[in-house]
C-alpha cells in the first residue's frame, strides 16, 4: 500500500484534506495532511518559503516517512517542489492537483492573471502584517460558485489570511528541475479558478508532468472536510448541485486522486480528453468582483 502526504492550498489548513485522508485509510493506505507553517487562525503570518517548506520536510522526516506520494493542491504546489529538493530520496512521486508548477525565478503572483495581481497587492498593502485574506465576494463568485450560500459561508469561516510573502517571493527552482522524480498532474476538466485561455492551468502548469489526468468534475466543493455532500460509493464523487466548477471546489477532484492513485502506486497514464475550452482555444471568461 502507499503512503500519501497531502499539502493543502492557500487560506486553508491540513483539515481541508480530512475526507480524502479517511477515504485513503479506508482503502488500506496511510495518509497525512500536515498544516503548512503560517496557516491557520491565530498564527504568525510572517512566513516565507523557507519556513513553509521546512514545516513539510520536518513533518516527513520526524514521522520517518519514505517512498511517499507527495501531493499538493493549488497554491502550494511550489511547497512540494521545494520540499522535493531537500528530500528527493523519500519521494516516490509528486502529484499536483490543479496546482501551481512555477518556473525558475517565478512567484505565485507572477503566475496568476493581472486582476489577481492587483488584488493581492492591494490586500497585502492594507493588512498590518502584509497577509492576504480573500474577500468573501470573490471567494463566493470565483472559488465557491458551485455551492449554495450557506455552504460558501461555512467554508469561508474556516479560512485564514495567507502569508503575503508566499505570494510574492520568487523561487530558485533550478535544483527542482534537475531532479528525476516522476510527477503527475490531476486537473478537473471544468476547473476555472485560473480561467481558461492565456492564464489557464493547461498547458502552462501541466507541461512538465509525465502524465496528466483529466478528471471529469462538473462540481465539487472547497474545504472538503466541511462539506455536507455525500460520497457516492462507486464513483467516489460528491452529489452534484451545479454544472459550474470552481478552483477551490475540489472534493470530486481529490476523490479522483484517491481513485487513480489507490489503484496503482504510480499514477495511471490513462488520459481523459482535454476539455472543450482547451481543445478549441476558447477565450477567457470574465469574472465580476463587485
Amino acid at each position: 500500500m502507499t503512503t500519501y502526504v497531502l499539502v493543502h492550498g492557500a487560506w486553508h489548513d491540513g483539515s481541508s484534506w480530512s475526507q480524502v485522508v479517511q477515504r485513503l485509510e479506508s482503502l488500506g493506505h496511510t495518509a497525512f495532511a500536515p498544516t503548512v507553517a503560517g496557516h491557520g487562525k491565530g498564527v504568525d503570518k510572517q512566513v516565507g518559503y523557507a519556513e513553509a517548506t521546512r514545516s513539510v520536510v520536518d513533518f516527513i522526516i520526524d514521522n520517518d516517512l519514505t517512498d511517499i506520494v507527495l501531493v499538493a493542491h493549488s497554491s502550494w504546489g511550489p511547497v512540494i517542489s521545494k520540499a522535493a529538493e531537500a528530500i528527493s530520496d523519500r519521494i516516490r512521486r509528486l502529484v499536483y492537483v490543479s496546482g501551481f508548477v512555477l518556473n525558475d525565478g517565478e512567484s505565485l503572483r507572477d503566475a496568476v492573471p493581472p486582476h489577481y495581481r492587483s488584488l493581492f497587492d492591494q490586500l497585502s498593502a492594507e493588512s498590518p502584517d502584509a497577509s492576504v485574506m480573500i474577500p468573501f465576494a470573490i471567494w463566493r463568485e470565483t472559488f465557491m460558485n458551485d455551492a449554495d450560500l450557506g455552504l460558501a459561508i461555512a467554508c469561508y469561516d474556516q479560512l485564514s489570511p495567507e502569508p503575503g510573502q508566499l505570494l510574492f517571493e520568487r523561487l530558485d527552482l533550478k535544483k527542482f528541475y534537475a531532479l528525476d522524480i516522476p510527477r503527475s498532474y490531476l486537473l478537473a476538466s471544468d476547473d476555472t479558478a485560473l480561467p481558461p485561455g492565456e492564464w489557464g492551468w493547461h498547458p502552462r502548469m501541466t507541461a512538465g508532468s509525465a502524465s496528466t489526468v483529466w478528471c471529469g468534475c462538473p462540481v465539487a466543493t472547497s474545504c472538503s472536510s466541511l462539506t455536507q455532500k455525500v460520497w457516492r460509493r462507486r464513483s467516489l464523487r460528491p452529489a452534484a448541485t451545479s454544472s459550474q466548477t470552481s478552483g477551490y471546489a475540489h472534493l470530486s477532484l481529490t476523490s479522483g486522486l484517491v481513485r487513480l492513485l489507490s489503484r496503482k502506486a504510480a499514477v495511471s497514464s490513462r488520459r481523459r480528453p482535454a476539455p472543450a475550452w482547451s481543445r478549441k482555444g476558447l477565450t477567457t471568461p470574465s469574472y465580476r468582483f463587485d
